[in-house]
């Protein structure tokens, strides 16, 4: 590996070195405590020999420059991690500044264990936290176009009087920063999971934010990204088109898909650093690994379950549920008792076939609704969605003009931070 010139600033009151303080925004001295702003300090320009680093024990791949510690590796907890520079290929476009320090990142974690009733006894106190680390994650920003040609089947109405229909919908839309992870060791579920991020904050890449936090490599490249955003992005416009039709109705609704065309078109790519705290907290035994938004403080986790508590709630609504059903059970089992005494054996077949009913509808609702709560509670404790969800196109920013035959051009705003 060639050598790389990198700037240096220290602290003119002391002589320290000067970290980013993603409080205040500005540079602060570790050692007296002034803060500065970038302009305001000496740029010393050094040679720094690239140093890779590899994670004793899980292997994780790591980079820093010479004058950042860590003191754990972000992924399983190991502190034996030593210092090491910034690699030549390590080059980003842009970054998005810490803005949730670790006490924060701290207290929304513990904001969100509070109303987790389904967690083990004793989780929020007798977890142990280790390895928590500001971790500056590599993502790629992925723009382009999608042309789509869908439809659908909608069914609308009361249980007596059911309606159908077909819907087309058709068109383009852009999308802009559709971003994914480019660390291989990062999970990508999580990474998903901990979205959106404010673009709005997005800055030219400096040197004045890696101070004091972990920098990940570029490990994925561009083009190995493209199918979890064209997943994304095509899954995005099937869910933008289905809203246009419910938001038609005003009674309970269900859409699905019967035809799905769509061509995603490339556009340009930037890397860009956006900021995640990583933990891991540690339960009788078990690891479970935390992430925070470091700009926004939004908690991705999958959190354990005291399956003695999820038994007795998904019984317990099983059992409602249960009970429920009974009253329209019973006329079944009164059919059956009264055709019982007939003779022949079509009214005794009649007859069982009414009890047999009678009984089994309980049981069956019982059993399903069981299984429904059951996923309910796992929904609630585990936030980390699968790996290449589609956006919240509400909230998520992609701009869609679709051509609905029925009612004409439906243009969907672009609010994607700029």
């Amino acid at each position: 590996m060639g050598q790389k010139t990198v700037e240096v600033r220290k602290c003119p009151t002391c002589g320290g070195a000067v970290h980013y303080d993603a409080h205040s925004g500005a540079l602060a001295c570790a050692w007296c405590g002034n803060t500065f702003e970038a302009q305001e300090l000496e740029v010393r320009r050094v040679d720094a020999t690239p140093t890779e680093y590899l994670c004793p024990e899980c292997g994780a791949q790591l980079v820093m420059d010479d004058f950042i510690a860590a003191t754990s590796c972000p992924y399983c907890g190991n502190h034996e991690i030593a210092p090491h520079r910034l690699e030549d290929e390590f080059e980003p476009d842009f970054v998005i500044p810490f803005s949730v320090t670790k006490t924060q990142a701290m207290q929304r974690y513990e904001e969100f264990l509070k109303d987790k009733q389904y967690l083990p006894e004793g989780f929020a106190e007798r977890s142990s936290i280790v390895g928590m680390q500001g971790t500056y994650v590599p993502f790629w920003l992925k723009d382009g176009q999608v042309d789509f040609d869908f439809t659908f089947v909608s069914s609308h109405g009361s249980r007596k009087n059911v309606s159908y229909g077909d819907h087309h919908r058709a068109g383009t839309y852009t999308f802009e920063r559709i971003p994914a992870d480019s660390s291989a060791r990062m999970p990508d579920d999580m990474m998903d999971s901990l979205e959106p991020y404010d673009y709005s904050k997005l800055e030219p890449f400096s040197m004045d934010c890696l101070p004091g936090f972990v920098a990940e490599h570029f490990t994925v490249r561009s083009e190995d990204v493209d199918d979890r955003v064209d997943y994304r992005a095509k899954n995005t416009a099937v869910l933008a088109c289905k809203q246009t039709i419910l938001d038609d109705y005003w009674s309970s609704t269900s859409v699905d898909s019967r035809r799905s065309c769509a061509t995603v078109r490339h556009g340009r790519s930037a890397q860009a650093l956006l900021p995640v705290w990583l933990f891991v907290a540690k339960f009788e035994g078990e690891s479970y690994l935390v992430g925070v938004n470091g700009q926004t403080g939004k908690v991705a986790v999958n959190l354990p379950i005291d399956q003695g508590k999820q038994g007795r709630s998904a019984r317990k609504e099983g059992l409602i549920s249960m009970l429920i059903s009974l009253p329209g059970t019973a006329p079944l089992l009164f059919l059956g008792i009264v055709t019982m005494p007939k003779e022949g054996l079509s009214n005794m077949v009649l007859s069982i076939g009414f009890i047999l009913l009678g009984l089994a509808l309980p049981v069956v609702f019982y059993l399903y609704n069981t299984k429904v709560k059951s996923r309910q509670i796992k929904s609630s404790m585990h936030n980390v969605r699968n790996a290449g969800h589609a956006l919240d196109y509400d909230t998520g920013g992609l701009s869609l003009t679709i051509s609905a035959p029925e009612k004409g051009a439906v243009q969907h705003e672009n609010n994607w931070p700029e």
